[in-house]
């Protein structure tokens, strides 16, 4: 096995709703700014967006709260780092609440599109070899693209989508508002792979950003895990020079629509407005011609990419999530509905089924089933009251949730961490990345901070430099 290392880290704009003590009306929170600059965990030191715990906590586009996670060398780290963020948003939330008489109560939400239509950013790191991808377009990054555009059974994290005054089951999210297969942009357009290169994980010793702003934010760590390990043993295949390996037939150059289109046609028909509609059967029944002259469904383009990674060297890790991922494909052939405990829109589905059977409905637009939609996403429902009174701590709230519940009783392929082990990654960086560099300077009584990016620190004492993203060596 290749141990050549990656960096693995994520982006969540946290969607967020509150309840105005006043009026009782839900509005977005937008007091993001006070919360960062009063309220955050004590333990944990800030200079401006930067953070002790080698995460970035800052308010970005629409003054909307986001929350990137520290780099780390593993795909079950960033599961991790992930859970660890909501916690800390969590516990700086009550700590707003408890200072503030603006709210009654706040909503945090692993939804990624809201019943507005609205896009809210999840976006997924990885670092990739520069040496061996050239650019980050088409010409290498296709099985990329066919890759994420095939895999929603597996880690789409499934909705009640509403629009044109109809509504349907949408095995992903963040798919169904996708424009184009490639972009620089992830407002104006909305991209299949973007193209933005940034320090977050590359930017040094010849390392490319592989940034993919159009996956879902999962509850499922199986789910998380396997849409990382999935894009990772790609980019291997594609490092490796098997870029070529399998491309959508005729591919007009240029186009720049084709693999968003063909995402689109495994994520949703419009058509299927019925809750007893075969949704997975329909789209299973699309296939798409392939350049090696057969076509394929979304079923079948994961075994043949699987086909492809197999042959590839990858990391120990990795070789773990390929097996993985053979049995959830082996179990798709058999059943679809064998991944309830693995994947969140199969889940999703065979709840919002089962509560249709309740409420005698077979239509989506059912008011009950967007009660349950929106319940299945809910990280935290913090309560005023439980925080003036002291009777909750943030893990509490945690482990109230539906959320929670999901992982604990639904999801259970994987082991839940440890409440120390959530509670210590909460606080504290990893210990393999530079995010324990950039801890240490900002923890320090000896150094004084004057700036400090992901790449870049500089201080009083030491003046400005650079850290390259494996570097994890604290000053002695």
């Amino acid at each position: 096995m290749s141990e050549t290392r990656r960096i693995y880290a994520s982006e969540t704009e946290l969607a967020i709703l509150a309840t105005d003590a006043k009026t009782g009306k839900v509005r977005q929170f937008d007091n993001g700014n006070t919360l960062l600059s009063e309220h955050t965990h004590p333990e944990v030191e800030r200079f401006r967006d930067m953070q002790s715990n080698g995460a970035r906590f800052y308010v970005d586009y629409g003054s909307h709260l986001e929350y990137a996670t520290p780099e780390d060398t593993s795909i079950d780290g960033v599961v991790l780092n992930q859970m660890a963020g909501d916690l800390f948003a969590i516990d700086s939330l009550m700590r707003y609440l408890c200072q503030s008489s603006i709210f009654k109560k706040i909503i945090l939400s692993n939804r990624v599109i809201d019943d507005s239509n609205t896009t809210w950013g999840y976006h997924m790191n990885l670092s990739a070899d520069g040496t061996k991808i050239q650019a980050l377009n088409d010409e290498y990054l296709h099985l990329l693209g066919l890759t994420v555009a095939t895999g929603q059974l597996l880690t789409g994290a499934g909705m009640i989508r509403r629009t044109g005054g109809k509504s349907y089951y949408s095995l992903s999210q963040k798919i169904t508002d996708i424009t184009c297969d490639y972009s620089h942009a992830t407002t104006r357009d909305k991209p299949l792979i973007n193209q933005r290169d940034e320090p977050h994980n590359g930017g040094m010793d010849e390392l490319l950003r592989i940034h993919l702003t159009s996956k879902d934010r999962n509850i499922s760590d199986w789910a998380t895990g396997m849409s990382f390990g999935m894009v990772s043993l790609a980019l291997r295949a594609i490092e490796q020079g098997k870029h070529d390996s399998l491309r959508l037939n005729d591919y007009p150059q240029g186009n720049n629509v084709q693999l968003a289109r063909l995402a689109m046609q495994n994520s949703y028909d419009t058509l299927l407005t019925h809750v007893s509609d075969d949704v997975i059967g329909a789209l299973l029944a699309r296939k798409t011609r392939y350049n090696d002259g057969n076509e394929y469904n979304a079923l079948e383009a994961q075994k043949k990419i699987i086909e492809i990674v197999e042959t590839t060297e990858h990391t120990d890790e990795e070789a773990r999530k390929l097996e993985q991922w053979k049995i959830a494909i082996s179990d798709l052939e058999r059943d679809p509905m064998l991944l309830t405990d693995r994947s969140d829109a199969i889940a999703r589905l065979a709840l919002l089924r089962a509560t249709a059977g309740r409420l005698d409905t077979n239509e989506w637009s059912h008011d009950g089933l967007k009660k349950t939609d929106h319940a299945f996403g809910q990280t935290a429902i913090i309560a005023k009251e439980d925080v003036d009174k002291g009777k909750l701590a943030a893990l509490d709230i945690y482990k109230q949730s539906p959320v929670y519940k999901l992982r604990k009783r639904q999801f259970t392929t994987t082991e839940h961490p440890s409440d120390i082990t959530l509670q210590d990654r909460m606080v504290n960086p990893p210990t393999t990345t530079r995010a324990a560099v950039r801890s240490y300077y900002l923890l320090s009584d000896d150094q004084t901070v004057e700036s400090m990016s992901w790449d870049t620190v500089k201080t009083t004492e030491s003046g400005e430099f650079k850290i390259s993203p494996f570097d994890n060596r604290i000053p002695a």
